[in-house]
């Protein structure tokens, strides 16, 4: 049984690997994985398992990592707390002001006595060192009780295993500026990568918001609004103009122009009529038509797409899935490979273990060049920007193992004119002016989207038009000073007798235009 815990705030990459990872080791859980769009761990439990026991245990392993999660099923809705960006940081921000203070009491004091020739004491050595370790205690703060949840849960080894080591080792010897300089960047590097995670996952859930929030739904000759997940087969809905189809349906009234670039990614518009098969996700640019829904909402193409998005980060490449493994074992040996060093210096150099820069400084050194945070988040962090900044520009990816499979590609073949396009109609090219003015007068009483590209375009004075009539799929006509004019298809001139003949014409969308029955131009 499958289920979904909101873990609100979680962001850090190498603590939901952690999380997945430690979850999965559950004796009732088969799998989890995480959801970096919606921030949800979906947990396929075993048959028999205990629903608040499980929730206690996997808050737990969250905890350990970071602070302020708020981890709850995703059924239960919890009002989530705001916190601004003082408040999360507060402790680190005094302690920072604490750091500058006796920083500048002993560079900035002597230079202002010397040059207003006056004696302003310095503060004694033993208070500089108080007010050193209490800065370095405040910024280092968040890291410590993080560190303590873990000794408490067996999670002895891991980044901040490493960053409390070195920079307390650095302060041990008196290195202040160097331990307190090391702890600053790693708190401005998790600030930014939390920040790099929040714009991803906005761009991705952005398009996760194709999601229809209504349906209007006939019920005896009147329109009702229902949550689509409400309507049944067979029920009818009326999708207006500008609306998303919500379910995947039959038209059995009506008939209009749908853009169905956002699932077949081709920019020419599909006509419709009764009788023919629609699908949810589809935008209506024409009438107003009635649909019969064939599908519930979450079997519907919509609900499909989706569902792909919000799953994307879940299917990791191979590298990933590498990075993960390696993580486990590297702080270990990073530890131990620093004590090593120690207790080399205290075997062969023991006079040189404690000084400025023996030993104690060295394996310092080594444990914050060595902090896994940059290698273990860099990949993971790399595929999920790439899916969110993709899946802006409308581009979806299954997973990374896909979107890593692209830098492998040498050659793309698409199928047929008319897949890859901007998006957007444009005019390219008109025949003569008195065509463009003729367009423009009349398709500005339209909504298509073909129509708004040449009211769009045309810097032209229009003509007044009165007795306008749109036949979506078709075209437009109405009257010029008592003169019929039309603008559409080739079809919808030849149906209303203009005869005429163009040369061929290069691939795009063209719109006829005649006047009081003679052909004008394109």
């Amino acid at each position: 049984m499958v289920r979904k815990i909101e873990m609100k705030n979680l962001t850090c990459s190498n603590c939901i690997a952690k999380v997945e990872r430690r979850t999965s080791r559950l004796p009732y859980v088969n799998s989890a994985s995480f959801n970096y769009a919606k921030q949800i761990l979906l947990v396929d439990f075993k048959d028999e398992y205990n629903e608040e026991q499980a929730l206690k245990e996997i808050k737990a392993i969250v905890d350990v990592l970071e602070d302020n999660i708020i981890t709850h099923y995703f059924e239960q809705k919890i009002e989530e707390k705001k916190t601004n960006f003082f408040f999360e940081y507060r402790f680190v921000l005094v302690g920072m002001i604490l750091i500058l203070f006796t920083f500048s009491a002993y560079t900035i004091l002597p230079f202002i006595n010397k040059l207003f020739n006056i004696n302003i004491g310095q503060p004694t050595q033993i208070f500089k060192d108080i007010l050193y370790w209490v800065g370095y205690v405040l910024l280092i703060s968040k890291l410590l009780i993080l560190q303590i949840k873990g000794i408490k849960n067996f999670n002895i080894f891991n980044e901040n295993t490493l960053m409390i080591i070195a920079t307390f080792a650095a302060m041990w010897i008196g290195k202040y500026e160097e331990s307190v300089a090391v702890v600053l960047l790693y708190s401005f590097g998790e600030y930014l990568q939390n920040r790099a995670v929040q714009k991803s996952k906005k761009e991705i859930s952005a398009l996760i918001n194709l999601k229809v929030d209504y349906a209007n739904v006939l019920v005896e000759d009147k329109v009702i609004i229902k949550d689509p997940i409400q309507v049944k087969i067979g029920d009818v809905i009326v999708v207006k103009n500008g609306e998303r189809i919500p379910m995947d349906g039959k038209i059995v009234l009506g008939s209009t122009s749908l853009n169905t670039s956002e699932l077949t990614g081709e920019s020419k518009l599909k006509t419709v009529h009764a009788g023919d098969k629609v699908l949810s996700g589809n935008i209506n640019v024409g009438d107003v038509i009635h649909i019969e829904v064939t599908q519930e909402y979450e079997n519907s193409t919509l609900a499909k797409i989706i569902d792909l998005i919000e799953n994307a980060t879940n299917k990791k490449s191979k590298r990933e899935m590498f990075i993960t493994q390696f993580a486990k074992v590297y702080t270990p040996i990073v530890v131990g490979l620093a004590l090593l060093l120690v207790l080399y210096g205290v075997i062969f150099d023991s006079s040189n273990v404690t000084t400025p820069d023996g030993y104690i400084y060295r394996a310092a050194i080594f444990l914050v060049i060595s902090c896994p945070c940059s290698l273990v988040l860099s990949v993971p962090l790399s595929y999920y920007a790439g899916i969110g900044t993709a899946a802006k520009h409308g581009i979806l990816f299954k997973g990374s193992t896909y979107l890593h499979a692209i830098t492998e590609v040498e050659l793309i073949a698409l199928d047929k004119t008319g897949t890859l396009t901007y998006g957007d109609f444009f005019v390219k090219e008109y025949s003569n002016m008195e065509t463009l003015m003729l367009a423009a007068s009349i398709e500005k009483f339209s909504n298509h989207p073909i129509a708004k590209a040449i009211v769009e375009y045309n810097n032209y004075p229009t003509y007044q038009v009165t007795k306008v009539q749109e036949v979506p799929g078709f075209g437009i006509s109405g009257e010029i000073d008592g003169k019929v004019v039309l603008a559409g298809s080739k079809k919808f001139l030849e149906k209303n007798d203009i005869a005429f003949e163009t040369e061929k014409l290069p691939i795009g969308s063209y719109t006829f235009v005649s006047l009081d029955g003679e052909f004008i131009g394109y």
